[in-house]
């Protein structure tokens, strides 16, 4: 009778153990703004459809938030410099995540003359990127892209666990941890990363792409008062069957 409890309460146990679950984020909210429900996404301070320069987006779902920044590089060595997170309430063509960096103008300076044209992550001129990090260890698994507008796709990302780009450059990054020219981009694989850093393709020109989507396995971690009760219970049964007389 014992062993079947036993192997009971052991498969309890093991049940709590953190499962993984599929958590996306859907950036292709048409309403104009950032403000709405936090599973949509909110700025601190959200001016219709941008970002203030250097502020950040927050979305929450499946009990993981992911935080997302803009910045832009104008070189291998240079400072990383915050930008404007940009997104149009146009669809289909202008849906998703884009960047307005300082020479395409920022509506926080008043040079609005970014617009659904001009709001993408691109290389033109300079490298925008965008960094996604979350609130916990996450295993990212694609990111999914809007590329109507540019007929260039080719972009690059970087696994981290970094939470600002403040003092660092392409140089400190080092070597993309991948590359790709598609629209749906998969990125399984890598396990417990606390950020991905997102951009167009360094060295090149004329790409220029969105981000409508990104997917990841989240584990949620038990609340310590379930292994607590577990804890009791196998030594509360420990007891009972050192007591137990034997035949």
């Amino acid at each position: 009778m014992h062993k079947i409890v036993w192997a009971g309460l052991l498969s309890l146990v093991a049940s709590m153990a953190a499962i993984a679950a599929p958590v996306s984020f859907n950036f292709t909210n048409t309403s104009g703004s950032f403000a709405g429900s936090n599973s949509a996404g909110t700025c601190s301070t959200a001016n219709g459809g941008y970002c203030a320069n250097g502020d950040v987006f927050t979305a929450t779902i499946g009990g993981v938030t992911v935080t997302a920044t803009a910045w832009n590089s104008t070189g291998n060595s240079a400072a990383f410099t915050t930008a404007e997170l940009f997104k149009s309430g146009s669809a289909p063509t202008y849906i998703g995540l884009g960047v307005c960096n300082s020479a395409e103008g920022t509506h926080t300076t008043g040079l609005s003359n970014c617009t659904n044209t001009e709001g993408y992550l691109d290389n033109s001129g300079s490298l925008d990127l965008i960094l996604f990090s979350f609130s916990a260890p996450v295993d990212p698994t694609q990111i999914t892209l809007n590329t109507t507008i540019h007929d260039g796709t080719d972009t690059q990302f970087w696994y981290s666990n970094l939470t600002s780009l403040t003092g660092q450059s392409l140089n400190s990054l080092g070597a993309p941890s991948g590359t790709s020219s598609s629209t749906t981009i998969n990125l399984s694989g890598v396990q417990s990363v606390q950020s991905v850093i997102f951009s167009a393709r360094q060295g090149q020109s004329n790409d220029g792409v969105k981000v409508t989507g990104l997917s990841l396995n989240y584990s949620a971690v038990p609340e310590p008062a379930t292994f607590g009760m577990a804890g009791i219970a196998l030594v509360g049964l420990g007891l009972i069957r050192k007591r137990t007389p034997k035949n």
